[in-house]
């Protein structure tokens, strides 16, 4: 870059930045005055250099608002990172490294990052809000604490990288199966599209304090559920009677599954029910006939449903049980 770049204060947006040849050439921070408050790295080199240049690109410890797109490296970069005792960045790199703070942060994105398959040992985020993960192909688990570790009483090192976390969307993710220890219990909107449907087995079982087994039926405070693309999802955990806050349960192309769990016409928040394009599903649970929160059900395209519920002359056999629901749209 020209000389004197980096003193530059009131450049509102960067579409280029010239990455050097080595560390001390590449680094963003030489923008140090600058009011940065929102960043999107996308990165175009050689696969064996960008996780170099990626860390050496580390934004301002003020940034809102994050976005890394298409970057290749096998891990995160360091400045993610929890790094004391890091397995993955040798001990020259961790002396050159000060401890990263991102305390505004409230907007992280990761998208198109095809060799990440972990993310452990994460940074604290103490005002994170938004999680997005999109079209991480090999991406496999996802770590709440900063240790990569339960938290436990005795143990106290690790700390929860979400504390304020309420919307986590996990999108085109095939190999996505684990969030450990538990999903963050903050969390108000879950969105999880096209991944791994082992994620939602009633197998499932996460450990969190005091080796309580906790999945994500314990997100009390959750109103907003979307599972959508998983084709290995046959039934839903009986533990999503413990979301007494949901107020909006969003199933979409779920096509290997087969029945609800009855608890769901129990659920005392559930105002809208969306069912699409889940061909397997024979019937609703027999619940539903004593909702009285439901206000909104929706089913499209899920034969087996239309043909048992639908309001016509001839069909439905079963309609009386959701007559009472306001708004009932099948198609």
């Amino acid at each position: 870059m020209p000389s004197g770049f980096g003193q530059l204060t009131r450049l509102r947006q960067l579409a280029f930045f010239a990455v050097g040849c080595d560390g001390d050439d590449a680094g963003i921070s030489e923008l140090k005055n600058l009011d940065m408050s929102k960043a999107e790295e996308k990165l175009a080199t050689d696969i064996a250099h960008e996780h170099g240049v990626l860390s050496a690109l580390e934004p301002p410890s003020q940034i809102e608002i994050l976005k890394i797109q298409g970057y290749r490296g096998p891990c995160l970069p360091i400045w993610l990172m929890e790094h004391n005792d890091s397995a993955y960045f040798d001990a020259k790199t961790l002396k050159q490294c000060s401890p990263c703070q991102f305390l505004y942060l409230t907007v992280l994105t990761l998208q198109q990052l095809p060799n990440l398959t972990h993310m452990r040992e994460l940074l604290k985020f103490p005002t994170l809000k938004f999680l997005h993960l999109w079209k991480m192909a090999n991406l496999e688990e996802l770590w709440t604490t900063t240790s990569g570790f339960e938290i436990r009483q005795e143990d106290s090192r690790a700390q929860n990288c979400f504390p304020v976390l309420y919307k986590l969307y996990v999108l085109d993710c095939p190999k996505f199966t684990t969030v450990k220890p538990y999903f963050p219990p903050s969390l108000e909107e879950l969105c999880l599209d096209e991944t791994n449907g082992q994620l939602l087995s009633p197998a499932v079982a996460i450990t969190p304090i005091a080796s309580l087994p906790q999945s994500i039926g314990h997100l009390t405070s959750l109103t907003s559920l979307k599972i959508g693309g998983m084709n290995n999802l046959k039934l839903l955990t009986d533990e999503i009677q413990q979301l007494i806050s949901l107020e909006f349960l969003c199933l979409e192309y779920c096509e290997a599954l087969t029945v609800l769990p009855e608890c769901i016409g129990n659920l005392p928040a559930l105002r809208r029910l969306y069912i699409h394009h889940c061909s397997a599903l024979q019937c609703l649970p027999q619940s539903i006939q004593s909702s009285t929160s439901l206000q909104s059900l929706v089913i499209l395209e899920c034969p087996a449903l239309a043909s048992r519920y639908k309001q016509a002359v001839g069909l439905g056999p079963d309609w009386q049980l959701i007559s009472h629901i306001p708004r009932v749209d099948i198609s």
